[in-house]
């Protein structure tokens, strides 16, 4: 006897299910809690805020992506009194750049660092330069085997062409893992 055209009805409920919603931490005004977004024929926007961005990565992919806008999270090694760029931010378009960036290092001793810094970036039709407009300004917190005479632990952020660069040295006798969080505000033309 033949099967075809024959329908199978113990096999299952016909396909996935799409969400109908979608719930969220907060409402809109950031101090209600839950809200609740409905997709509009079988579509939800996802928006940015107030330094948010969202994107997808590859366009019309199924990855979606939040970040702070303006931002770079990088980590890193060092060995003994080794030099690494941890971080690399293209300043090409002229303006200002106020750079803040959160740094923390680890190898069986600890160091934490708040620093800042402002660079600004000239005429690019002229071959733009960027320029550190002052050194930079830190707030460092460090266990004791990472501060104290002769420690070398240290970190800045220097212009390199129309790059800011963050630079990490470590310390002799250390292997010491970084991480890096920036973020920065910027104003041109």
């Amino acid at each position: 006897m033949s099967q075809a055209g024959t329908i199978n009805g113990s096999g299952g409920g016909g396909g996935p299910t799409v969400p109908t919603e979608f719930t969220t931490d907060f409402q809109a005004d950031q101090v209600t809690p839950v809200g609740h977004a409905i997709p509009a024929a079988n579509n939800l926007n996802v928006l940015g805020g107030s330094g948010i961005s969202t994107y997808v990565d590859p366009n019309n992919g199924d990855n979606l992506f939040i970040k702070v806008k303006n931002s770079v999270t990088d980590t890193g090694t060092t060995v003994n009194l080794q030099t690494i760029t941890l971080s690399t931010i293209d300043c090409s378009v002229e303006g200002t750049y106020f750079f803040t960036t959160q740094l923390a290092a680890y190898s069986s001793a600890g160091a934490g660092d708040s620093l800042g810094g402002v660079l600004y970036t000239t005429v690019m039709s002229k071959g733009g330069v960027l320029t550190v407009i002052d050194d930079t300004d830190s707030i460092a917190h460090r266990s004791a085997n990472f501060s104290g005479p002769g420690v070398t632990i240290d970190y800045e952020i220097v212009a390199s062409g129309t790059d800011a660069v963050l630079n990490v040295t470590g310390e002799v006798g250390f292997t010491i893992n970084w991480g890096a969080f920036t973020v920065y505000i910027f104003r041109g033309v």
